[in-house]
């Protein structure tokens, strides 16, 4: 079985109760600190900026723009909420190193830190 096959395989049969509970932890803190820095960059003028233009576009009523009452197609939206997510420049849960370049992939960070 090749890598993409085994990773596939792991990912079909991986559930939340399988996880470990540090791993749901540190899950629920990031998603928490993601979620707080798009909702308070949806403040930001880039937010509203980025919000108009995907939504003009991006015409479309699949997904929610957060915070401007707008919507557009998937791609716009995320587009939108992107922006939006690193307005601030504040996700970033350092105790679960999760967020902007300390995001941990196999244990090192994108510089290959430990």
């Amino acid at each position: 079985m090749d890598g993409n096959k085994k990773v596939a395989a792991f990912v079909r049969e991986m559930s939340w109760e399988t996880v470990p509970p540090a791993v749901r932890y540190r899950a629920r803190a990031c998603l928490l600190d993601n979620l707080g820095s798009t909702l308070g960059g949806t403040l930001a003028p880039i937010s509203r900026i980025s919000a108009g233009w995907a939504a003009e576009a991006w015409r479309g009523d699949e997904a929610t723009i957060l915070g401007h009452g707008l919507r557009a197609t998937a791609a716009g939206a995320v587009f939108a909420n992107a922006n939006a997510g690193n307005a601030l420049d504040i996700s970033d849960d350092r105790l679960a190193r999760c967020g902007q370049a300390r995001c941990r992939v196999g244990g090192y960070d994108r510089r290959g830190r430990a």
